[in-house]
Parts: structure tokens; C-alpha cells; sequence
């Protein structure tokens, strides 16, 4: 504390902290929007005579700071607009499920409750492939080929070619597009043969995903088609039970998996 004395006038300055001190302890209050210091100061009178004179004199000192305070930057901006620019890499796959159908509307499509199935050769094979998530408005399927043989092995040595190139290769076996190239689903139907020497025959199928549509136009084709995109080999589909003319079956019985069978299409989009 510092005192100045003029002629009738004393004055006082006191420096409050909230560090406690044995000299001064001041109180601190807190509400909603201030804090609030608080001391209390005994001026008492010192006589220099027998007697006291006057009462003391208690005065309670009180500093309120404001808890909200407001500041502002001195520097004016002037903002624009910047962009960033990110890359995402990655590739997906679209499902591809493969059925036989007993009608030539496909409808009526053969279950777990058929098997085994018992097949004669020349029998309609009436097969529909249908993609899941890919943008109907944008894509298509194209059955790109298929060939047969005579066990689940794709690279067996043993191949009869019957579609190439989107398109039957002559003599196959009635080969008959009814949906191709044009929408998400494609359906085509051949004729039942029977290997010579082999009692079974297995289907292999590859699909092209292609921009728009890519519906094949086998009189004039080359065989290329830049609108497609994606191409995809499928697993086996048969054996086929074959019963010839006199009803005897030519093969043993075996179970005939259409019903679980699921391929994916590996849609490598390019630039369109």
C-alpha cells in the first residue's frame, strides 16, 4: 500500500492480488459473467495522548473483471476462394448370376429340388445372366463367349467352341440370342450335345460389360468393340445328364449345381 498526504486530504493506493498474503487476503467471488476481488481495510486512529479520539474506520474494497472479453484484429482481409484437388484409387466388381430355365420365356428357372437333372441331347438349354449393381442407364451385358468340356476344368485340352467374339461359330449347336447387349440381363439358348468319348459336358461362359450398348451384329462383325469395358470368364456350368432316344441314361447321376452358381464381372472402367 503507498500514501500520499496533501494539506486535508490523505490518499491510498493498494495492489491487489490473489496470491494469499498474511497482510492482505482478499476474497474472490465468481458468477455468471464477472469475478469479483474483495478486502477489507481497517484504518485505525494511532493516538499520541492518554485517550482515543476516534472510531476506526473499516472499508471494504471490491474490483469486478468481466469473465467475456472482446478483441479485434487490427488487419483487414481479403479472402478468396482456392480449391484442392484429391485422387481416389480404387476398383470394385459387379455380380453376375447365371440360371437355366426349363421354358423358352425364361420363366420357371430349375432348383435344388430338380436334381439330378436328366437331359437329352438336342434339349433346349435356355440360359439368362443377369448384373447386379452396375447403372442400368449406362451399361450393358454381352455374353463374349462360351465353350464346353468334358470335365470342370476351363483349361482342359478337350474344347468345343460355340460362341466367339459375341457371336456362334458355324456349326454350333442352334445357338439363339433372345436379350444381348442391350440392358443388364442377357439370355440365349443352344441345343444339348454329347461329347464323343466323355460322358459329360460343362459350360464356360465370359461376359463383356460395355458403355451403352454393344448389341452384336454377327453378319458384319470384326470382332472388336470399343465400347466394351470389362470382360469376365465364369466358372463351369454343367455336367448335363444325357438321355438318348431309347431312354437310357449316358451318364451316371450327378448333382447339378445352376442353382448356387454366381460369377462376378471385373468391370475395368476406362476413359469414355
Amino acid at each position: 500500500m503507498a500514501r500520499s498526504v496533501s494539506f486535508g486530504l490523505a490518499s491510498y493506493t493498494f495492489s491487489f492480488s490473489s496470491t494469499p498474503s498474511s497482510n492482505c487476503t482478499s476474497t474472490i467471488s465468481i458468477n455468471d459473467t464477472y469475478v469479483t476481488y474483495s478486502v477489507y481495510v481497517i484504518f485505525r486512529y494511532i493516538p499520541d495522548s492518554l485517550v482515543i479520539l476516534h472510531n476506526d474506520i473499516v472499508v471494504n474494497y471490491t474490483c469486478s473483471y468481466p469473465l467475456n472479453m472482446n478483441s479485434s484484429l487490427d488487419v483487414g482481409l481479403n479472402p478468396f476462394i482456392s480449391s484442392y484437388n484429391i485422387t481416389v484409387v480404387g476398383s470394385g466388381t459387379y455380380t453376375t448370376t447365371l440360371q437355366l430355365f426349363k421354358n423358352s420365356d425364361f420363366t420357371g428357372p430349375y432348383t435344388s429340388s430338380d436334381l439330378p437333372l436328366y437331359l437329352t441331347v438336342e434339349t433346349p438349354l435356355y440360359i439368362g445372366a443377369n448384373v447386379l449393381g452396375a447403372d442400368p442407364q449406362k451399361f450393358s451385358v454381352r455374353i463374349e463367349s462360351c465353350y464346353a468340356t468334358p470335365s470342370n476344368n476351363s483349361d482342359d485340352p478337350v474344347k468345343y467352341n460355340i460362341i466367339s467374339n459375341g457371336c456362334p461359330l458355324p456349326g454350333s449347336t442352334g445357338v439363339v440370342f433372345y436379350k444381348d447387349g442391350d440392358g443388364l440381363q442377357a439370355q440365349v439358348s443352344m441345343k444339348l450335345f454329347k461329347f464323343t468319348s466323355y460322358s459329360m459336358v460343362y459350360l464356360h461362359f465370359s461376359f463383356a460389360l460395355c458403355s451403352g450398348t454393344c448389341v452384336p451384329n454377327c453378319g458384319s462383325r470384326d470382332g472388336n468393340d470399343d465400347s466394351v469395358i470389362g470382360v469376365s470368364n465364369s466358372k463351369p456350368e454343367g455336367p448335363f445328364i444325357r438321355i438318348d432316344s431309347t431312354g437310357a441314361v449316358s451318364a451316371a447321376t450327378y448333382v447339378f449345381p445352376w442353382a448356387s452358381a454366381v460369377w462376378i464381372i471385373v468391370a475395368l472402367i476406362k476413359s469414355m
